[in-house]
């Protein structure tokens, strides 16, 4: 990390990334760590799921000989206890090694089976010169384990470990989670691997007000903080992205596999508009003068970048919903600033005729019934209004601030 970037990095996060199984060369006498082409043992197939913070890692492996075989497996780890109990042993020693494989055990709590019977890892400090080698580079811990294989017999090598979110808050204003998956290892083997299925879920921020919607928009405040935007990257792209109740699933599904790149997803909320206050949204005067002038075309005009957000109907719903709790101080104090109390009233309409709009109510009033048609999900089919409980709620709040 950059020094300087990060302002804040989660005390319990402790581990930010791990890698799959890897055949590795290991000579505890010289010190000697490096992952290695196995010349005899395949990767028949992986099964990786993660959720919740909990990796379930599944693998076949085959020896392709007729000898009996023995290898050394190897799970790399990177981890920030040191960097945590430096402070309580700032001389190191022994004590403040064995205090940090302690909590790297208690933070992953890393299990290992082979044919569901346990398969014991030992986990070591990988030493600095070999933490600088291509394929250890950015780990400084190793689970190893070793085992024999039969000829020709196959084994199914089983792990499930704790991965928390690796969490950060940048001084540009990115708050972000990421979570990491090691696929480099899996070259180490003989061939590439004939079969490989991997699912990450990752969470998406739930609407207030619907459970089942995504949630892209927050407003904090009215001192100074600001609007904020929801945001994901994932590398490599997956092979299907699905937005289910869990949050979204990413997939990968790969045949005969030689992976070269390591899986990562990021989200979280960057800023939207550093400078300004929640309350000043340019959005608010707009909103005003159409409503003034009866002229919904102004929306489009003047606020491009919202009018083309506003076209996905999940989008729009989670920006009014963060702006009607943000009126009232639903995140804490009103986002009303004194410049954007003048258009309370404007921006109050907007909110409550939005939730109108995704509800289907057929406006009587030209100026919403235009704007709104601009909108391919508006689908005017109620005559009257329509609210969800927590909308009501929301709605009748909002009214209270029109009527003081």
């Amino acid at each position: 990390m950059k020094k300087g970037t990060v302002l804040l990095m989660g005390l319990f996060f402790i581990t930010a990334a791990y890698g799959n199984d890897g055949y590795v060369e290991y000579h505890p006498v010289t010190g000697r760590v490096f992952f290695s082409k196995s010349k005899t043992i395949n990767m028949v197939w992986e099964k990786v799921n993660y959720y919740d913070g909990l990796f379930t890692t599944v693998f076949c492996f085959s020896n392709t000989t007729p000898d009996i075989v023995q290898i050394k497996i190897g799970f790399p780890i990177k981890s920030y206890a040191s960097d945590i109990l430096f402070d309580e042993f700032p001389e190191g020693g022994v004590g403040y090694q064995d205090a940090i494989l302690k909590m790297i055990q208690k933070e992953l709590n890393f299990q290992s089976f082979i044919d569901g019977i346990s398969f014991p890892r030992k986990l070591y400090l990988i030493e600095e010169k070999s933490q600088n080698k291509k394929d250890l580079k950015g780990y400084d811990y190793l689970f190893l384990g070793e085992t024999i294989f039969s000829p020709y017999q196959s084994v199914i090598v089983s792990n499930t470990y704790y991965q928390k979110p690796e969490h950060s808050s940048a001084n540009w204003g990115v708050d972000s989670y990421t979570v990491i998956y090691v696929l480099k290892t899996g070259s180490s083997w003989k061939d590439p691997i004939k079969k490989s299925g991997i699912t990450i879920y990752f969470p998406f921020y739930a609407n207030p007000l619907n459970e089942e919607k995504q949630m892209y928009y927050t407003f904090l405040g009215c001192y100074g903080f600001k609007s904020k935007n929801y945001f994901y990257k994932i590398t490599p792209n997956p092979d299907k992205l699905i937005k289910t109740k869990l949050g979204y699933k990413a997939e990968w599904k790969k045949l005969n596999f030689s992976p070269n790149e390591n899986i990562e997803i990021i989200w979280g909320y960057t800023l939207r508009e550093s400078g300004k206050y929640a309350g000043d949204d340019p959005i608010f005067p707009v909103i005003n003068n159409m409503i003034e002038k009866s002229n919904p075309n102004l929306f489009k005009k003047k606020c491009p970048e919202y009018f083309k957000e506003f076209q996905d109907e999940e989008r729009f719903y989670s920006y009014i919903t963060a702006l009607g709790l943000g009126i009232i101080g639903g995140y804490g104090d009103s986002i009303l600033s004194d410049y954007g109390k003048l258009y309370k009233e404007s921006i109050i309409r907007f909110v409550i005729n939005g939730f109108n709009a995704v509800n289907g109510y057929n406006f009587k009033t030209k100026l919403w019934r235009e704007f709104f048609k601009n909108f391919d999900w508006y689908i005017p089919e109620n005559d009257e209004t329509m609210f969800s409980v927590s909308e009501k709620k929301l709605v009748d709040e909002l009214l209270k601030r029109i009527e003081k």
